[in-house]
C-alpha cells in the first residue's frame, strides 16, 4: 500500500514540473540522521509506570524525548532547474523519526488508574519510533562549483503520521528489570520548516538538511499549555539519473 502510494505522488510530481519544460532531475535518495522532541513538554528523563497484572500495560510517563536518536528512510525526487539556476521541485517518501528519553524511576502499580505499590529508582532508556509518509516541495537555487552542483533548498516539510511506539528498558536497584514494548497513538500531520543543502558530482550526491517543526503534538491535551515539536537533522546520499 505504502509503495504505491509513492509511485502515484512520484507520477504527480512528475506532471506537474515536465509542464514547465527546461531541464527536469530525477534522483533518489537513501538518508540517515537524528531527530528529537523540543518544546517546554519534551523530556530527558521520565519514569516508567509497571503493572503487576499485565506488564504490556507498561508505559513511560512522557515519552516524547529532548535527546536524540537515529532516525532513517527513503525518498525519490524531481526538479526543474531553470536557465538563471533557480529550482523548484519536490520529495515524496517514507521515514521512521525517533527520539530517546533516560529513565530514572519506576513505579509498580496494581491496577489502572490505582496508587503505586512501589517506587524504585532505576536507569535505562526508553525510545519513541514515529512513522511518516512524508512531502517536501521546495524552491531552492544552484550554485556552480567546477564540476560540482550545490543547491540551496527551502520549504515545508510535511510529515503524514503512519504509526508509533515506545520500547525501552530500565533496571531497578534491586537489579529487578522492567521492559516497555507498545503501540502509541498514530501522530496527526506534523508540519515543519526546512532548510537544506544537496551537493552532485555527476550522478552522485551527498545531502543535509534541518527541520524545525511547528506542529504542537499536544495541542489537544489540558493542563499548563503543552508544547511539544519536533526537531529533525538528515544526511542522504543521492543517486541523479
Amino acid at each position: 500500500m505504502l509503495m504505491k502510494t509513492l509511485q502515484v505522488l512520484f507520477l504527480c510530481l512528475v506532471c506537474a514540473t515536465s509542464s514547465f519544460g527546461q531541464k527536469v532531475e530525477f534522483a533518489g535518495q537513501l538518508h540517515t540522521g537524528v531527530s528529537a522532541f523540543g518544546g517546554k513538554s519534551a523530556t530527558g528523563t521520565t519514569v516508567m509506570n509497571c503493572f503487576a497484572f499485565d506488564n504490556s500495560w507498561n508505559q513511560t510517563a512522557n515519552p516524547y524525548g529532548k535527546k536524540f536518536a537515529l532516525s532513517y528512510g527513503a525518498h525519490l525526487h524531481v526538479q526543474r532547474v531553470s536557465g538563471n539556476n533557480l529550482l523548484i521541485g519536490a520529495q515524496a517518501g517514507a521515514e521512521v523519526l525517533r527520539s530517546r528519553v533516560s529513565i530514572n524511576e519506576v513505579y509498580v502499580l496494581d491496577m489502572p488508574n490505582s496508587s503505586y505499590l512501589e517506587r524504585k529508582e532505576a536507569t535505562g532508556k526508553a525510545t519513541t519510533r514515529n512513522e511518516f509518509l512524508n512531502l517536501y516541495p521546495y524552491l531552492g537555487y544552484r550554485l556552480k562549483a567546477g564540476t560540482v552542483d550545490l543547491d540551496l533548498l527551502l520549504g515545508p516539510d510535511i510529515g503524514i503520521g503512519l504509526g508509533s511506539s515506545e520500547k525501552g528498558e530500565a533496571t531497578a536497584a534491586d537489579r529487578t528489570t522492567y521492559s516497555v514494548d507498545r503501540e502509541r497513538n498514530t501522530p496527526e500531520t506534523d508540519v515543519r520548516a526546512r532548510v537544506g543543502v544537496t551537493a552532485y558530482y555527476h550522478h552522485v550526491g551527498f545531502s543535509a538538511s534541518y527541520a524545525h517543526g511547528f506542529t504542537n503534538y499536544l495541542r489537544g491535551y489540558d493542563g499548563s499549555n503543552p508544547e511539544l515539536y519536533s526537531r529533525v537533522l538528515r544526511l542522504g546520499l543521492l543517486y541523479r539519473l
